[in-house]
């Protein structure tokens, strides 16, 4: 943390978020999704219907 000294932190957030957030964010719809699924060779696509609705399962066939 020493190095961290002369490093401003805003409301005890800012520090926070330089250190474990993310710069790059990117959001994706459903339908996204389930194509970038279905381009990695997965199958029977499911997705949550409650909370957390972000989690989704797919199948690879086997070889």
């Amino acid at each position: 943390m020493s190095n961290n000294k002369d490093q401003k932190t805003v409301d005890g957030f800012g520090d926070k978020w330089e250190r474990f957030g993310t710069r790059l964010e990117q959001r994706f719809i459903k339908k996204q999704i389930r194509i970038m699924m279905q381009d990695a060779g997965l199958t029977k696509i499911s997705f949550s219907e409650e909370n957390p609705y972000w989690v989704a399962v797919g199948y690879r066939e086997k070889v």
